[in-house]
């Protein structure tokens, strides 16, 4: 049995758009019609069709008013409104923007300006290819700067230092064109006579191959050598402010809360209680993010004597002029450089070193604290809750992990984490 006809109308560009089977029109500004009026208009022309005396949108020839398919541009529009109209939590949103904006940087009118039956698999590869030059061309500026900052030009400097510019991973350029796929998928509703038979950003074989991460975490020695090796960079800097911004208390921090980066740096001193021995999360990337997260009474006694002499600032670890805190220059100056000295302190005194590939894997912090919390025998569902966790599946592998090495757990793990102060 045939479906009835009934056509449809959406709203785009502040206009009023018609659609009866491959027919697609503007009929005028939206302030100009009704909910009603639309209807209407709709239930008039689908009689008309009915009686065979309709002649087409705008009284014109009937013939599909799609004789093109539309461009990336308008698609993606379109699709971010209507990821928008779902009430899209504040992080996801930028995410979601991050995607489209690579996307529309190739495929739209800033770049090949490409109509969407136009995308096909030799195009996708060629934003592949165009990304890892990228990539390989940001990291070789990058090296230059860091080997000599005289060795960029000024172009370069202006390209890649100052904003920032990274290079894309094999893993965000496959989920960009995951979100190409999403907004190709548009069009095979609403263009599928034009588009291929087949969506060419969902082909597996164009899935960039992405290297299984390691999952690093630290062994308790390796631990207490970072604090110290942190805390003889605190005391040896050059400037009192650099003295200042506490890479003891930071790195602490991360391993003895299990906090993300991104929340450390976000954090603010309106959201620490040292009374209550709380931090709130106000800002994370989940709504089980959003959290109070326990302090331990070692923590509580690192903290309170950081603040005593920290920079003034809203941010509680603020960069040294005070501004909020950049995650990557944490990563290359805070953690890698005090597992550099820590390893040095580990191999004077005959202790396993840590991976030269681990001394910027911020992540390895948090994931020592869940793996400490275990062992010492916390309530996975506890542990979840404190790292914001929105599934328990990585706590309980880690739980199970642990279950033979709860009974010899480290002394100083109760110490570092327990909620009793050590007593003379």
């Amino acid at each position: 049995m045939a479906r009835p006809l009934k056509g449809s109308s959406r709203i785009k560009s502040g206009n009023v758009y018609l659609r009866i089977r491959d027919h697609e029109w503007s009929v005028g500004p939206e302030a100009d019609w009704t909910e009603a009026q639309i209807k209407a208009e709709l239930a008039k022309i689908v009689s008309q069709i009915h009686a065979e005396t309709w002649a087409g949108p705008n009284n014109a020839p009937q013939a599909p008013a799609f004789e093109r398919a539309p461009l990336l541009d308008d698609l993606a529009e379109d699709y971010m409104r209507a990821k928008l109209r779902k009430g899209l939590d504040p992080n996801t949103v930028v995410d979601l923007e991050w995607r489209v904006g690579h996307v529309v940087g190739f495929f739209g009118n800033a770049g090949k300006n490409l109509r969407v039956d136009a995308i096909d698999t030799a195009a996708i590869e060629a934003y592949q290819d165009h990304k890892l030059a990228e990539r390989a061309y940001v990291e070789e500026v990058r090296g230059r700067y860091k080997a000599d900052p005289a060795k960029i030009t000024e172009a370069e400097r202006q390209q890649v230092i100052v904003p920032g510019l990274k290079g894309l991973s094999n893993a965000s350029i496959n989920r960009t064109l995951e979100t190409l796929a999403a907004i190709l998928d548009r069009a095979y509703k609403t263009h599928h006579k034009l588009m291929p038979r087949d969506n060419p950003a969902r082909d597996k074989d164009l899935t960039l191959a992405v290297a299984s991460a390691e999952h690093t975490s630290w062994e308790i020695d390796q631990a207490l050598a970072i604090l110290e090796a942190a805390a003889e960079q605190d005391a040896g800097a050059r400037s009192d402010r650099e003295r200042r911004i506490g890479r003891r208390p930071m790195l602490a921090t991360l391993m003895l809360t299990g906090i993300r980066l991104d929340e450390m740096c976000g954090a603010k001193r309106s959201d620490l209680r040292l009374d209550r021995q709380q931090l709130s999360i106000t800002d994370s990337k989940t709504r089980a993010g959003v959290r109070r997260v326990h302090l331990s009474p070692y923590l509580v006694a690192v903290l309170t004597e950081y603040l005593e002499q920290a920079i003034d600032s809203e941010w509680l670890f603020p960069s040294s002029n005070g501004g909020r805190r950049d995650p990557d220059r944490f990563r290359d100056r805070i953690q890698q450089r005090a597992v550099l000295r820590a390893n040095q302190l580990l191999a004077e005194r005959n202790q396993p070193l840590i991976p030269e590939h681990a001394a910027t894997h911020t992540h390895a912090n948090r994931r020592s604290y869940i793996t400490w919390m275990l062992e010492l025998g916390e309530n996975p569902h506890w542990v979840k809750t404190q790292v914001g966790h929105t599934t328990s599946n990585l706590i309980m592998d880690l739980y199970a992990q642990q279950q033979d090495n709860r009974a010899k757990a480290h002394p100083m793990l109760k110490t570092l984490l327990g909620d009793e102060e050590e007593s003379d």
